[in-house]
């Protein structure tokens, strides 16, 4: 059986950052409440739609009712904006290389929709599955999306590799007893990843080669 690689899909694979700040700010906006820089939203987004929305509202206004209407307008606005994102530089040939020695997956806490979408557009056919948040897989740290393609793939969740750039993709590893390897051109830091339990991190997309090689 192959290595199970399981990418992380922003701040991993591509660079979303951009995009979604702009559909959270139209949100905002949209609810008369004040926008936020674009680099601010490094620390917001990573934990799935609701709980970006409220990190992005004002704390004094937040509630469910809120949350869900911030949610709704920022699925609107990312549906004409998602297109704008880019992959990381290397990611591309890394991607070429791996494909015919490893299974290579997604595991995203961006929405199920959205997730194909993307993989589908930047990335079409290298990828055995892309998984998003959805009613069935709950958002990571959740198991449930590692659990998922443990049993898709009929292996161990030790054989997986988790490869991402925030806490919470450290996080799943740990929970799980997959191997985490945190990438330092994402979203995050260095000590985050470090904090949460990285075994290994990565410079740029080619270490991963030459980590898999060792």
């Amino acid at each position: 059986m192959k290595s199970i690689l399981v990418f992380d899909l922003d701040g991993t694979l591509l660079d979303t950052l951009d995009s979604l700040a702009e559909a959270y700010n139209r949100a905002l906006g949209d609810l008369g409440c004040p926008t936020h820089p674009t680099d601010a939203y490094r620390m917001i987004i990573g934990d799935g739609a609701f709980v970006a929305a409220r990190r992005a509202l004002p704390q004094d206004r937040v509630d469910d009712q809120l949350i869900a209407q911030c949610v709704e307008r920022f699925r609107h606005h990312y549906d004409n904006l998602w297109q704008t994102a880019s992959p990381y530089p290397g990611i591309e040939p890394l991607l070429t290389t791996l494909g015919g020695d490893y299974v290579l997956t997604v595991l995203s806490n961006k929405d199920e929709a959205f997730t194909r979408q993307c993989c589908d557009a930047f990335f079409p056919g290298v990828f055995e599955l892309s998984i998003g948040a959805s009613a069935v897989i709950k958002h990571k740290p959740d198991p449930s999306g590692p659990r998922a393609i443990a049993k898709h793939y009929g292996s161990e969740l030790s054989d997986l590799w988790m490869i991402g750039d925030t806490a919470t993709d450290m996080k799943t590893a740990a929970a799980t007893g997959m191997v985490g390897v945190g990438v330092l051109w994402g979203f995050r830091e260095r000590a985050e990843l470090i904090e949460h339990g990285a075994s290994h991190l990565l410079e740029t997309p080619a270490g991963l080669l030459s980590l898999l090689g060792s």
